[in-house]
């Protein structure tokens, strides 16, 4: 969703600098080659610049002098019109002036079951592939990502799956990779991260009256009984040049 967004925010101001993705675990792995890196975004004038699981890199990198440093100088660097967009899995990880260097913080939250049906016939033409019942199948996939959805249809497609049974025995299948529990937890600290930081009044006023008796929680929640359908229409993410932003997908 993260790169879908960059592209139409391209589209949108008539931008046709590439787009960069910063591979985490590469410069986990590699952090001598930081500087090189940064080095060459900004001498080839890159103007998206993508860094998935944001969280991961500035907490692997918090103690490290060097590279941490570099890419903390480099996020806090406006450059007139780069846009920086980082996506965050669990935003209660990072520090104040982590936080502090996008300008702009929104939530991109698992879709609800009128978007995924949207996503399952969008994907389903893209690849010619034929569903059975996309609504049962969208009930049947609640706290499913987009890039799951997609890997569905995709399957479907490849696999021939034409029936329904078949197409249902796919979606258990692919349940069972789904750690729904995990996926909770984490949505409800980033409901609460989203009520304190977000830059959209209109978001944090929705999710506020939404989920208050959610977010006032403190005791151990009851997984089996959350239900969070945010519709993320509210958080459509506006760039301005020069931001940096902070979503999740």
């Amino acid at each position: 969703m993260a790169k879908a967004t960059l592209g139409e925010f391209a589209r949108k101001n008539d931008i046709h600098s590439g787009m960069v993705v910063v591979d985490v675990p590469t410069v986990l792995a590699e952090r001598t080659k930081t500087k090189t890196i940064i080095e060459s975004i900004e001498r080839f004038e890159l103007r998206m610049i993508l860094i998935e699981n944001i969280d991961d890199l500035l907490v692997g990198l918090r103690r490290d002098a060097g590279a941490g440093a570099q890419w903390r100088s480099f996020l806090q660097r406006s450059d007139g019109d780069r846009v920086t967009v980082g996506t965050v899995r669990r935003p209660e990880r990072l520090e104040q002036t982590e936080v502090d260097a996008f300008t702009a913080r929104v939530p991109m939250l698992y879709p609800d079951e009128d978007t995924r049906i949207a996503i399952l016939a969008s994907y389903a033409e893209k690849f010619g592939a034929r569903l059975a019942d996309p609504a049962s199948i969208a009930e049947s996939t609640e706290w499913w990502s987009s890039q799951e959805l997609v890997r569905f249809v995709e399957r479907v497609h490849q696999e021939n799956h034409r029936s329904e049974s078949a197409q249902r025995t796919l979606v258990r299948t692919l349940k069972d990779m789904v750690n729904t529990e995990d996926r909770i937890t984490r949505t409800i600290a980033l409901l609460k991260f989203t009520a304190e930081y977000c830059t959209s009044n209109a978001v944090r006023k929705e999710i506020r009256e939404r989920y208050q008796e959610l977010l006032d929680n403190t005791e151990a929640v009851d997984i089996s009984a959350v239900h969070i359908t945010y519709n993320s229409n509210l958080s459509t993410i506006l760039f301005h040049e020069g931001d940096n932003i902070m979503g999740d997908y």
